[in-house]
């Protein structure tokens, strides 16, 4: 009898401290989830032609604010920099275990 209540008590503790996490961690990311809008350079996105980027891809790639790039055959201001709280770390895929902050990161 010691031995199971031992066992259902180790998972009704680990079971609390999952949900805990979870719901912290969902309440987190809800309130972080427009971070994008805190810019660390510049203004907001006003037109068509302006792109906002992730601050390490740019600093990277020696992009900074008011340069121009070419995206899939369109030319882009940079207006912004700023951070995405979902992608803390850049990975082009899941199975990636290093971030690839020269070749991959989010423009809006």
């Amino acid at each position: 009898m010691k031995k199971n209540l031992s066992f259902y008590l180790t998972g009704s503790i680990l079971t609390a401290i999952t949900v805990m996490l979870l719901v912290g961690a969902v309440t987190v990311s809800g309130s972080l989830y427009h971070c994008f809008d805190a810019y660390f350079a510049e203004t907001k996105i006003e037109a068509e032609d302006e792109i906002l980027l992730t601050y390490r891809y740019a600093k990277a790639n020696g992009i900074a604010v008011g340069d121009t790039m070419e995206l899939a055959g369109k030319t882009f201001r940079v207006c912004g920099l700023g951070m995405k709280p979902d992608y803390a770390i850049m990975l082009r895929e899941f199975p990636d275990s290093v971030p690839d902050k020269d070749g991959f990161g989010i423009g809006i």
